[in-house]
């Protein structure tokens, strides 16, 4: 039991928290999809900080109009991303 105790003490502990990407008034996300999917017809998804999209997102929302405030922050969709906006 002793030698179980001592490799726990020395085994490395990883803090891994997400940021969050953007917001919905004060309701923060970790991801732009996560806002797609939570965003009500006329409310903003402002971004919190610079987003590369390598995987595909999609807003496919029918009735639903909002916004996307870039807030001075960078989108970069990669060319192999699905980009998907129906209207």
């Amino acid at each position: 039991m002793l030698w179980l105790l001592a490799l726990l003490a020395v085994m490395p502990v990883a803090n891994v928290v997400a940021a969050n990407v953007a917001k919905i008034g004060s309701t923060q996300y970790a991801s732009l999809q996560a806002a797609f999917d939570a965003v009500a017809d006329g409310q903003t998804i402002t971004l919190t900080a610079n987003i590369t999209q390598d995987a595909g997102f999609k807003f496919d929302r029918s009735g639903v109009s909002a916004k996307l405030n870039l807030n001075k922050k960078t989108l970069t969709v990669n060319v192999k991303a699905h980009f998907h906006i129906h209207l």
